[in-house]
């Protein structure tokens, strides 16, 4: 909620990256990988080429592009949530469910409109969507408690977050698409319940 709140009331400062590994780092900046995507596409639907201008994948997954804290190396992210699901911590449903949710949607939107076949690669390593999969959706007091109702969830955040990406005005969703299923999560808990022991259906 905070950030969503920064993010309305200050977007220059807020939409303002350092690029890595430069010198003079401090006041040099550039558009994230999402945002270089996204006229890149316009770029696509026009009819020209224009992959060079987006960041190499490698880079892109290593982290050697600009971002939030928390939207740039990938394998640091990834081995950080694997940890919390080997000690049980989260439940592994909702990353899982997320970002493939997002690897199906962009990959089928890419297809469709001719796009190169790493379109949803750069989906899924750019922006908020590793640490929002692994460490913001699988909040314990917002997701929700059934194993059903988890897997709902995360799809609900997969069909938001590529809906915002690809259609809306602005070029992440990862933030608003969890804010947005936090408030369905009371509802989802309500009609997906766990079978109490020695209940089920009455004859």
């Amino acid at each position: 909620i905070g950030r969503a709140i920064l993010l309305a009331s200050f977007p220059q400062q807020m939409t303002t990256w350092v690029i890595p590994a430069t010198a003079g780092a401090d006041a040099t900046t550039a558009a994230t990988p999402l945002a270089v995507m996204r006229m890149t596409e316009k770029v696509w639907v026009a009819g020209g080429a224009a992959a060079s201008q987006l960041p190499p994948l490698s880079d892109l997954f290593m982290g050697n592009v600009g971002g939030s804290l928390g939207e740039t190396c990938v394998p640091a992210l990834v081995i950080g949530g694997l940890y919390l699901i080997y000690k049980k911590l989260i439940d592994w449903r909702i990353p899982v469910f997320y970002l493939a949710t997002v690897a199906v949607i962009t990959g089928i939107y890419g297809a469709v409109n001719g796009y190169p076949s790493t379109f949803p690669l750069y989906h899924l390593f750019a922006g908020g969507l590793m640490i929002g999969a692994f460490f913001m959706a699988t909040d314990w007091v917002t997701s929700p408690i059934t194993k059903k109702g988890k897997i709902i969830y995360a799809i609900g955040l997969g069909l938001l977050t590529s809906l915002i990406r690809l259609r809306g005005s602005y070029t992440e969703g990862v933030c608003y698409s969890i804010l947005m299923m936090n408030m369905v999560t009371p509802m989802i808990d309500r009609f997906v319940r766990n079978v109490s022991f020695g209940g089920g259906q009455k004859k």
